[in-house]
């Protein structure tokens, strides 16, 4: 299947003109890029069959969920380079898939809430900067297929991007992407399948549980050598987490982290033997005595029950 990129000056002539092209964006089709820069594509051949990308403009959801799966798996061959090159999705944001670009923006709050340079200059234009990948309308569907690709599901290893779509898409993306441990599909798998197995017993994740999940997974990532871990275990882990959080709250509350001990951490504790308050550093010596406590939680440490007065 033959694809069209921008050409490195044509891809610098639109970038620098958006601001005086602005009203071409609402254009029905792009023939306004060849009226005003003659032959500024090239064609790339990929080896993949003819696609066409799901549209319904009244569910922008379903149409990221559904392209995850269509367009990943017929550009699978891309390389990591060729995924990174803003010549390529601002090039297919402006031809192929122009009118797809249009389609998932059409009725979406965003693009009322946003200026309109920053909405184009983000949603056709791909930059370098990491963000991008999942901001990007196309550069997002192919990156989110790469991260969340499932070798060990051979029947449907996109699965994960049902996960995704089943509550929240956008907020679920955003705060699963920009978190230390996506990168690692040995964290990332068992923390999706955990949001699957309350998802699909209908327990399902809320806001404040995700987040606090992928809060408490970070820093998992720091303290242990994940790669020596069972994925079956941080899969316990995570799940003894959640039990945690129906006693005791979820972490992030309304967008609030609540303060809770972390390695390095002090602490204004209160002793119940000695009866006076004094002050304890984390370190990796008593960290599994104190990890995520929080304010008015008592600890018992060294024949002693210490109530937590401040974290700092």
């Amino acid at each position: 299947m033959k694809l069209h990129f921008f050409k490195e000056a044509a891809l610098d002539y639109f970038k620098a003109n958006v601001k005086s092209n602005i009203s071409h964006y609402s254009d029905p089709d792009n023939s306004w890029v060849y009226e005003q820069y003659e032959d500024p594509f090239e064609e790339i051949e990929i080896d993949c069959e003819p696609f066409d990308l799901y549209i319904d403009s009244e569910n922008p959801t379903k149409m990221d969920l559904e392209n995850i799966k269509i367009l990943y798996t017929a550009l699978k061959s891309l390389t990591n380079s060729q995924a990174c090159d803003e010549r390529l999705w601002t090039g297919l944001a402006h031809s192929d898939f122009y009118n797809y670009t249009q389609a998932r923006w059409s009725n979406s709050r965003e693009k009322g809430n946003m200026k309109k340079e920053n909405y184009i200059l983000t949603r056709y234009f791909y930059t370098q900067d990491s963000k991008s990948k999942f901001r990007h309308t196309l550069a997002k569907l192919w990156w989110t297929g790469k991260m969340i690709y499932d070798n060990n599901n051979l029947q449907d290893p996109l699965h994960f991007a049902d996960t995704l779509g089943r509550k929240d898409m956008a907020t679920r993306m955003n705060d699963v992407f920009t978190s230390n441990f996506s990168r690692n599909i040995h964290l990332l798998r068992p923390f999706l399948n955990v949001i699957d197995y309350y998802d699909l017993s209908g327990k399902i994740m809320d806001q404040n549980y995700f987040r606090s999940l992928v809060q408490y997974l970070n820093i998992v990532g720091g303290l242990y050598l994940v790669d020596f871990l069972e994925e079956d275990r941080i899969e316990t882990m995570l799940k003894d987490r959640v039990v945690y959080y129906d006693k005791y709250g979820p972490d992030v509350v309304k967008n609030i982290k609540k303060k809770r001990v972390n390695i390095h951490s002090n602490l204004r504790v209160f002793s119940k033997n000695r009866n006076n308050k004094f002050n304890i550093t984390i370190d990796e010596n008593n960290l599994s005595y104190f990890l995520n406590k929080k304010v008015n939680d008592v600890i018992e440490y060294k024949n002693d029950e210490l109530t937590i007065l401040l974290i700092y």
